[in-house]
C-alpha cells in the first residue's frame, strides 16, 4: 500500500496537469514518463559515476557527449519557468531521443516522443513533485506502487473497448496460470503492462524465502528480492520470460515504464498491431496472459490473413491468436466478454467447437458485472485452457464478490470469492472435491452440447433440475409466446386498460392488445447493464390488457393439462435459476422468446396443481388484506396528524 503522503504529491500532480490544459490521461501520463525518465537518467549516472569512482574505475558521464551537462536534470530544474519550457522541449528532447539504447532501454520507446507541455508554472510544479517523489529513492516496491498509482487515474476507455484491468483481477488469472520458470508470457494486447509485471512478480516471489514476502492489505506481495533465484535465472527473467505488444505506442512507452520502475530494466514490449498483417501467428509462448479489447471491430483489409474464422470483431479474433501463438501444451488465462460464450451467432459458436475440440478448456469462471467499473459495467469470464487435445469436462465458477463495492465508487469490501476460487481450483481435480450448486462445480460436455455448446456458467452452476417425478413439457409446447406491443413510455395515467411493463408501479393504457388469463416475463434486466436478473413476474387473472415491448406475454394453450397459475408460481419461484441464466449480453442484458420456449416445467396431475394453487392463492389472498389494512391504517393516521396538527396550531393563535 502506497504511503498516504505520496498519494497525494501524485493527486497533486495530476491535477496540475488537468489545470494546466492536459486533461487527456494517456497524454498527461505520456509527459509525466518523459520526465520521470530523464529524472532518473540523471540519477542513474550519478550512482553508476559513485560506483565507478568507489571501485577506482574510470566512467564517462551520458553528458560527457556533445557536453550535455546542461541536459542534466540537476542544471535545467533550476531555470526560470519561461526558460524551461523552451530548454526542455528543444535542446533537452533532442538530445534525449539520440541516446543509443544501451543507455537506457526505454530510449528505444522516444521516436516520436513530443513534449506538449506549454506553460511554464505546470512544468515548474511538475518538475517539484517529481523531485519530491524521490522515486530513485525508494526501493523497487515503492517505485512500482508510485507508478501503479499514477496509471489508476487513467479512467477513461479506448475506443475499441480497452478497459484497464483490475490489479486484484490480474493477480487471481496469474495465480490461475501456475507459473514456471522457463515458460514465456505473452499479452499480445499487454495496455499498461499488468499482466507481465504480475506474472514477473509471481516468479520472483516464487524463487524468494518466505521470511522476505509480505502481502499489502491491497493484496500485492511484497519483499520480492529473489534470495534463492540463480543468476541464470535471473537473466532469465529480465530478458526473455516476457513480450508483450499493443498498437497504441503510447500505451507501450506506459507500459515500457511500468516495467522499468517495477525492476524490469530491460522491458520486451514493442508496437504492433496484434490483430494486423505483420503480426506472426508463430506459436511462441508457454503462457498466455491478456484482456483484449473487445465490443470493438476492426477494418477488414487490416486484419491479418493468418485467422480461420473471418470475422471484424475484435474479441473474436484474439481468441483465434490465443490459440495460435501458444505452444503445444502451453495455457492461456484471459478475458472474454460473455457475448462470446452464449448465442447461436455461426463465428461465436464456431470458436467455441474449436476451444473444446481442438482444445482443452480447463475453466471458465464469470467475473462480476462490476469488475471494469467506472469504465462500463459488462458481463465477462475468465477462460482458462490449454492448447491441444480435447475437452471432456469443464470446471465452472461464479465470483459473486471480487472485494469491491458493485457501484462505480468500487470501494474495498470485506466479501470476496477470489480466496475461495483459488482454494476449489486447486482443489477441482481432488478426491475431496465439492461442488457447491449455484458456486462451482464440473460440467460434462454433453451437458454443454447439449445447450449448443454455450459457456456461461450460469446456464449449469444455477440451471434447476426438473423433478422427475412427474412428466414434463417445454413453455412453448403448453403457451403461445408473444412480446408487448406498446412501448412503456405510451403509458397513459387513468387509462381504460391495464399495461404491463417490468416496474412494480401499476401502469395504463388508452388500447389493448391481449385478452384472458396470462403471464408476464421481462425480457431485459432489472439491475442495469452487464448484470442478468428478473425482480419479478407479473400474473394477469382476466381481462383486456397491454404489455410493454421489453415484456413477453405466455397464454396457456390447454388450461386442462396446466393451470396459467399454477405455471405462473412455479416461473416465479423458479425464475433465478431457469429463467436468469439465459439471459445474455455483454452490456445489454436481455432474454429471447426462443429462450424462455426452451425452458422445460414439471407438469403435475390438474389435482396436484390446483392444491399448490390453493395454498398460495390463500397466501397471497392474506397479503393483499393486509396490505389493505395497512394503508387504511396510514390514511387513519394521516387524518389523525392533520387534525393534530390543525388543534396545535389554532391552540398558538389563541
Amino acid at each position: 500500500m502506497l504511503r498516504s503522503d505520496l498519494r497525494k504529491k501524485i493527486d497533486a500532480l495530476w491535477n496540475k496537469f488537468w489545470s494546466g490544459g492536459l486533461a487527456n490521461p494517456l497524454m498527461a501520463i505520456d509527459q509525466m514518463n518523459y520526465l520521470i525518465f530523464l529524472k532518473r537518467l540523471e540519477d542513474k549516472d550519478n550512482a553508476a559515476a559513485q560506483s565507478a569512482r568507489a571501485r577506482g574505475q574510470k566512467y564517462v558521464s551520458l553528458y560527457a557527449a556533445e557536453d550535455a551537462q546542461d541536459c542534466r536534470w540537476s542544471y535545467w530544474r533550476n531555470l526560470p519557468g519561461d526558460e524551461m519550457v523552451p530548454h526542455v522541449q528543444g535542446r533537452v528532447f533532442r538530445w534525449m531521443k539520440g541516446l543509443a539504447p544501451e543507455n537506457h532501454a526505454f530510449t528505444q520507446y522516444l521516436e516520436d516522443a513530443t513534449f506538449l507541455i506549454q506553460k511554464p508554472s505546470l512544468l515548474v510544479e511538475a518538475v517539484n513533485i517529481i523531485d519530491d517523489l524521490a522515486i530513485a529513492d525508494q526501493n523497487i516496491d515503492t517505485q512500482g506502487d508510485i507508478y501503479e498509482y499514477m496509471l489508476s487515474r487513467l479512467s477513461v476507455a479506448g475506443q475499441i473497448g480497452q478497459f484497464r484491468t483490475p490489479r486484484h483481477i490480474i493477480r487471481a488469472m496469474v495465480e490461475l496460470a501456475d507459473l514456471r520458470f522457463g515458460q514465456r508470457v505473452l499479452d499480445p494486447a499487454c495496455g499498461t503492462g499488468g499482466f507481465l509485471i504480475a506474472a514477473y512478480q509471481n516468479l520472483i516471489a516464487q524463487g524468494t524465502s518466505a521470511e522476505f514476502l509480505t502481502t499489502d492489505e491491497d493484496g500485492a506481495i511484497h519483499g520480492l528480492v529473489g534470495d534463492r533465484l540463480t543468476e541464470s535465472q535471473w537473466e532469465w527473467l529480465r530478458t526473455a520470460s516476457l513480450a508483450g505488444y499493443d498498437f497504441d505506442p503510447s500505451m507501450v512507452r506506459i507500459a515500457a515504464m511500468n516495467m522499468v520502475l517495477h525492476g524490469i530494466e530491460t522491458p520486451q514490449v514493442n508496437y504492433a498491431d496484434a490483430l494486423g498483417k505483420s503480426f506472426s501467428h508463430a506459436a511462441r509462448a508457454q503462457v498466455v496472459l491478456a484482456n483484449p479489447p473487445f465490443s470493438g471491430s476492426v477494418e477488414s483489409s487490416e486484419i491479418s490473413d493468418e485467422f480461420r474464422f473471418s470475422t471484424k470483431k475484435t474479441e473474436q479474433l484474439f481468441l483465434q491468436l490465443f490459440e495460435d501463438v501458444l505452444t503445444p501444451g502451453g495455457r492461456a488465462v484471459v478475458i472474454v466478454p460473455q457475448g462470446i460464450l452464449l448465442g447461436n451467432h455461426p463465428i461465436p459458436t464456431s470458436l467455441r467447437q474449436r476451444l473444446i475440440e481442438n482444445n482443452v478448456l480447463e475453466a471458465v469462471i464469470a467475473l462480476p458485472h462490476s469488475t471494469f467499473k467506472p469504465y462500463a459495467s459488462v458481463a465477462t469470464a475468465i477462460l482458462v485452457f490449454r492448447k491441444g487435445g480435447s475437452t471432456e469436462r469443464v470446471w465452472m465458477y461464479q465470483v459473486e464478490e471480487d472485494g469491491f463495492t458493485q457501484n462505480a465508487a468500487r470501494l474495498p469490501i470485506a466479501e470476496s470469492d477470489l480466496p475461495d476460487l483459488h482454494t476449489q481450483w486447486s482443489r477441482r481435480s481432488s478426491a475431496d472435491y465439492s461442488p457447491a450448486p449455484g458456486k462451482h462445480g464440473w460440467v460434462e460436455l454433453s451437458a454443454i452440447r447439449k445447450r449448443g455448446l454455450e459457456l456461461w456458467p450460469q446456464l449449469y452452476l444455477r440451471s434447476q433440475e426438473v423433478d422427475q417425478r412427474f412428466p414434463t413439457a417445454s413453455l412453448k409446447d403448453l403457451c403461445n409466446i408473444s412480446k408487448g406491443q406498446l412501448p412503456a413510455s405510451k403509458a397513459v395515467p387513468g387509462g381504460e386498460y391495464r399495461l404491463v411493463t417490468t416496474s412494480e408501479e401499476p401502469k395504463f393504457a388508452d388500447s389493448y392488445h391481449a385478452e384472458g388469463e396470462s403471464i408476464c416475463i421481462p425480457l431485459v434486466s432489472s439491475t442495469g447493464h452487464g448484470h442478468a436478473s428478473i425482480k419479478r413476474l407479473t400474473y394477469v387473472p382476466s381481462g383486456k390488457f397491454s404489455a410493454a415491448t421489453i415484456v413477453a406475454i405466455l397464454q396457456v394453450k390447454d388450461p386442462g393439462k396446466v393451470h396459467p397459475r399454477f405455471l405462473y408460481y412455479y416461473l416465479e419461484a423458479h425464475k433465478d435459476e431457469i429463467l436468469v441464466p439465459l439471459m445474455k449480453g455483454s452490456a445489454n442484458v436481455s432474454l429471447s422468446l426462443s429462450k424462455i420456449g426452451s425452458v422445460s416445467v414439471p407438469v403435475p396431475d390438474p389435482q396436484d396443481q390446483m392444491a399448490y394453487i390453493s395454498t398460495l392463492a390463500d397466501i397471497d389472498d392474506s397479503i393483499t388484506q393486509l396490505n389493505q389494512q395497512v394503508e387504511l391504517m396510514r390514511e387513519q393516521r394521516f387524518g389523525e396528524f392533520e387534525l393534530f396538527r390543525s388543534s396545535f396550531s389554532a391552540s398558538q393563535e389563541s
